[in-house]
């Protein structure tokens, strides 16, 4: 079985081609957490590794992603790349940014080789900030909607309390029809020095639903 990072599932493989708009925040403003550690949410250093498991029909994968110290650049962008291992899938590759207080993931499994970046977190919003990324695929407008939901919180995951945790909600919406439809929802915990520490995915769509949830089992910070 082939767990991705953030377990967006084959559902979303329908679609072949996908183009992206730079995200766009209301009136151009920035409401600023005086107490917010700027970069802290996402380390980048080289042979970092974080290892997620989820449970399905009573039965544990993991998947590990460990960070190599290259870079490449995507839209005049510098992304870390990291090596994501999974028992019975290949290995594959995902990247990582961090700018203008903006927390990206690149991982082109999300629509099967498709040019998608996931803006999942800023770190200086306060609660009930929002943002959005305009997406075309296979012609159809779509759209991520992102908020922040809490931050400073205190989370526990398999067993280990995480504190200082950051809350974000990601909508993905299709126009189907005439307007913008939620057919997936993808909550983040994002703690300081750690990273992303569990996602929950909620995904309706066309008739199939699914719930499951990646949880931090192990990490390393370098």
């Amino acid at each position: 079985m082939k767990c991705n990072l953030f377990l967006f599932v084959s559902i979303v493989i329908l679609f072949a081609s996908c183009r992206k708009d730079p995200p766009v925040y209301p009136d151009g403003l920035l409401p600023i957490d005086p107490n917010a550690d700027i970069g802290a949410y996402q380390p980048l250093s080289k042979g970092s590794f974080w290892t997620y498991s989820s449970t399905q029909n009573d039965v544990e994968y993991t998947t590990t992603t460990t960070l190599t110290g290259n870079t490449r650049v995507f839209n005049s962008n510098i992304f870390w790349e990291g090596e994501t291992v999974a028992a019975g899938a290949e290995t594959r590759m995902s990247y990582y940014y961090y700018g203008d207080h903006q927390y990206i993931l690149k991982d082109d499994d999300f629509f099967e080789g498709a040019n998608t970046e996931l803006v999942y977190l800023n770190d200086t919003a306060s609660v009930g900030y929002s943002w959005k990324q305009s997406l075309t695929i296979a012609e159809m407008p779509a759209r991520f909607l992102g908020s922040i939901k809490e931050r400073g919180i205190t989370k526990t995951v398999n067993g280990r309390t995480f504190k200082n945790v950051i809350h974000t909600t990601v909508l993905l919406q299709y126009q189907l029809t005439g307007a913008y439809e939620t057919y997936a929802t993808y909550d983040f915990y994002i703690a300081k020095n750690v990273g992303v520490i569990e996602t929950d995915t909620m995904i309706d769509m066309l008739g199939v639903k699914f719930e499951s949830s990646l949880m931090l089992k192990d990490y390393s910070i370098k």
